[in-house]
């Protein structure tokens, strides 16, 4: 009885700003209640600014790991000086992939403008747009494989089959030519090409991809670190399609100890492996599961 409506206009209020997409009297406040709201209020702006951060993110990413690979290299120039002329050229190189990037970014999210397109803009008018212009990019060829995985997986969010695979696998194949099969870019590749496998329902393919990232995440950085944990929870959610349920337990605990070890056993990680497990348990133990 504490809880009901006092009176008819608290109820209307209620449900005048259930309709309008606000906060309700009714629902406990919250820092995520209200973002929600706000969030379903404003679905395209909200898309499009995620999208652009995601391409910035990938973009950032991209131009430090450059500035790695030019710093290391630049601490051997004062050996030889063959190592200083290349560190000058891999300099220029990671100068012109940070330019194009920048230009590229810089034009998809100037597409993304309503004032320029319009307020019926949609995510996926601006990543046809963008992957039309990334097709025509010139310039080094791995800006084109550091973007073409976040449009990629930006499509498959969407649902789109057809586009994603295009771009996946061409990230994956220029990773291949200029960085060799036993890249960290290269597995993050495989990865890519079996997410969308697993939302294909081919668990078959996709465990398969997910086995040969794993193997070059370990050989790259050992057994326990964030990307083998990240590997290992597809891979358990794979098995657990192709129903290998026992396998897809023990891979679940694994990437579960890695990530309580390395990321903390109060980290966002762990949890999301704590569900994985819960998921997978619920089908003969609901007191384990629960």
């Amino acid at each position: 009885p504490e809880r009901r409506y006092s009176s008819v206009e608290q109820l209307a209020n209620d449900v005048r700003c259930h309709l309008q997409g606000l906060p309700v009297s009714a629902r406990k406040d919250s820092f995520g209640y209200r973002t929600g709201k706000f969030v379903r209020r404003h679905a395209l702006g909200t898309s499009v600014a995620v999208l652009a951060v995601l391409v910035l993110a990938v973009g950032a990413a991209a131009f430090a790991r450059q500035a790695r690979i030019a710093s290391g290299q630049a601490q051997l120039a004062s050996e030889q000086a063959q190592i200083a002329s290349q560190q000058r050229d891999q300099a220029f190189v990671a100068r012109d992939q940070a330019e194009a990037t920048t230009a590229f970014l810089q034009d998809m999210l100037s597409s993304a403008d309503p004032g320029e397109r319009g307020p019926g803009v949609t995510v996926s008018a601006v990543l046809d747009e963008a992957a039309g212009r990334l097709d025509e990019l010139a310039g080094p060829p791995l800006v084109q494989a550091s973007l073409r995985p976040t449009i990629g997986k930006t499509y498959l969010s969407l649902g789109d089959y057809d586009e994603p695979e295009r771009h996946l696998r061409a990230a994956r194949d220029q990773r291949l030519a200029l960085l060799g099969p036993r890249d960290h870019d290269v597995a993050e590749s495989l990865s890519d090409l079996a997410a969308l496998d697993y939302a294909r329902r081919q668990p078959e393919e996709a465990e398969r991809l997910l086995r040969d990232a794993l193997e070059i995440f370990r050989e790259l950085r050992g057994e326990e670190n964030p990307d083998v944990a990240k590997t290992l929870a597809s891979l358990g959610a794979v098995l657990r399609m192709s129903g290998q349920l026992e396998e897809s337990e023990s891979v679940q605990r694994r990437a579960l100890e890695i990530r309580r070890r390395v990321s903390g056993p109060d980290s966002l990680e762990a949890a999301e492996s704590l569900n994985n497990l819960g998921i997978l348990v619920a089908r003969d133990r609901l007191d384990e599961a629960e």
